[in-house]
């Protein structure tokens, strides 16, 4: 529950460089060392309760044998975790995870081997993971804080122009992963009414602009896409797309007809605009984000994000309602110095609502403003309500790329 079916589906990602997290940690990465050690204490209770449950571990024949069997017990059930992560895309299968998981169950085997004599010991550690396990099926998530889902990190997508014409369709745009050169996808198109899926014959074009952009360690310039086949004119879809060793990604692009939008039309609403300032925005801008649950949307228009909120929308009476952005990129050697001393390898922008709103007619509405920057090219942005220290909501999605 934990370690697959709590995490959003991404993109399946193998590292095979053994021992890369422990570098990682100790080049400074504070989060990857919790990680490791996180990934180690997992598994000392079934190592424990493991060797507490098998038979002959006080004698040394058997003692080795049982040894043995917790040791590749840990081994194949990490195994497990880590091929239904690849599997499901609900993670990254690592080598450094079997390592640390296998060490954690084999530490459980030594505990036991210390303490199991005081059988009160044992009881304990037992009762204790029952509630655990209990209080995660229960909450699910409830109880461990989470990122967003993060599938607009791992790949690019934008659907740029769509003709449909008597129902035959013929979509462009761009889509890459970023960890890889090229595009070698697959679009979907799934509907949003019945669930029916319509496979897209799907070819790659030549976008020189586009790596030029993102320019990094790796060659974009095979990222454009010309996709076609037959999709009712009338249906709304949402476009999809399949990367070798991946399923069924969603991309958060939707189209009827010719047109492409970004939330499905029977759960969409947009602000009340007729007459006042916000018809501008909402006219000329693409919308990024809608929380309905938060009376919030948020539009891009130009290289500026608008927060718009509407009555509803929880406001810190003394003017500090803090909207946070994080920005995501390929070029992490252009980012504040501060933040490559901590090894902090994404940006941190955030500001008070109340500092950045702008005035003007926007009815019931309030508008904060803020800059997307230009020093570096950006993946994706999570944004939302942040008090302390903490998420009350957030919001990834890819900015609206203009190549030129």
């Amino acid at each position: 529950m934990f370690t697959v079916f709590s995490r959003a589906r991404t993109m399946s990602i193998i590292h095979i460089r053994l021992f890369w997290s422990f570098r990682e940690w100790m080049a400074g990465n504070s989060k990857m060392g919790r990680q490791i050690l996180g990934n180690v204490a997992m598994f000392v209770p079934l190592g424990y309760l493991g060797t507490a449950l098998l038979p002959g571990k006080r004698e040394a024949k058997r003692g080795r044998k049982t040894f043995m069997a917790v040791l590749l017990g840990g081994l194949a059930f990490s195994c497990l975790i880590e091929g239904l992560q690849l599997i499901l895309t609900r993670g990254t299968f690592e080598l450094d995870d079997l390592m640390t998981n296998t060490l954690g169950a084999v530490s459980g085997y030594i505990l036991y081997r210390i303490f199991g004599r005081w059988k009160w010991v044992t009881a304990v550690a037992a009762v204790f993971c029952t509630l655990f396990c209990a209080a995660v099926l229960a909450n699910g998530t409830e109880l461990f804080h989470f990122d967003p889902p993060g599938s607009p990190k791992s790949y690019c997508f934008q659907a740029e122009g769509a003709e449909n014409r008597d129902g035959t369709l013929l979509l462009t745009g761009v889509a890459f992963r970023y960890n890889h050169p090229e595009w070698t996808g697959t679009v979907v198109l799934q509907s949003t009414e019945t669930g029916e899926q319509i496979t897209l014959e799907t070819e790659q074009t030549e976008r020189p602009e586009v790596n030029a952009y993102f320019l990094c360690k790796n060659d974009y310039t095979m990222s454009g896409f010309r996709a076609s086949g037959q999709a009712d004119p009338g249906e709304e879809y949402e476009i999809m797309v399949r990367f070798p060793l991946s399923g069924l990604l969603g991309t958060g692009t939707y189209l009827t007809g010719d047109r492409i939008h970004y939330a499905p039309d029977r759960e969409f609403r947009e602000p009340e605009a007729e007459g006042t300032e916000l018809e501008e925005i909402i006219r000329k801008g693409t919308l990024r984000a809608f929380r309905p649950d938060y009376h919030c949307w948020v539009y891009q228009m130009d290289n500026y994000l608008y927060w718009i909120t509407e009555p509803g929308f929880h406001f810190e009476e003394d003017g500090t309602t803090y909207i946070q952005y994080h920005l995501w990129t390929t070029q992490k050697e252009k980012l504040p110095e501060k933040r490559l001393k901590n090894n902090w390898f994404w940006d941190n922008i955030g500001g008070y609502f109340e500092q950045f709103e702008v005035e003007g007619d926007f009815g019931e509405y309030r508008v904060s403003i803020r800059k997307i920057p230009e020093e570096y090219a950006i993946t994706a942005i999570l944004t939302g309500y942040y008090k302390n220290k903490k998420w009350v909501w957030g919001e990834y999605f890819r900015p609206v790329y203009d190549w030129q």
